[in-house]
């Protein structure tokens, strides 16, 4: 099985796709963003055939693995209370994000969202890919 998560519309993620096709593997493909370049390859795949996969669950199912009957579930719509760095930490994603956004989406300082994305940073959590854009890492 070959899971494809990104690729360009010329890529060696859709060259390996047409292999593995070609060898009688199954192909997935995980949808993006419709605006991104990155995205463009694993929608073309989706539009040809290829299996559509958007969860872990999805995957370990495709997979026949059963999931550890311990594995906590989420609930997203239960109510908790924000700490400015769990609030910063929802807004990032793994498309870049500045500054200015995030403090705009949080209500926060410029200030207090830059403290609080350090304390990520230092946790593994977030990344600055380049100069003050952050992307979630886990």
């Amino acid at each position: 099985m070959v899971l494809v998560i990104e690729a360009a519309e010329k890529s060696g993620s859709l060259i390996t796709a047409d292999l593995a096709l070609e060898q009688g593997k199954e192909v997935y493909a995980l949808p993006g963003p419709v605006t991104s370049l990155l995205s463009k390859g694993c929608h073309r795949l989706l539009q040809q055939g290829a299996g559509i996969l958007i969860s872990p669950e999805d995957l370990l199912d495709e997979m026949n693995i059963q999931r550890p009957k311990d594995l906590q579930i989420i609930n997203k719509n239960e109510k908790t209370l924000e700490t400015p760095e769990n609030l910063v930490y929802s807004c990032l994603g793994f498309i870049p994000k500045g500054v200015d956004c995030l403090s705009k989406e949080t209500g926060l300082s410029v200030r207090e969202v830059l403290e609080q994305l350090i304390t990520l940073e230092l946790q593994g959590a977030a990344k600055e890919i380049s100069k003050n854009y952050y992307i979630r890492i886990i």
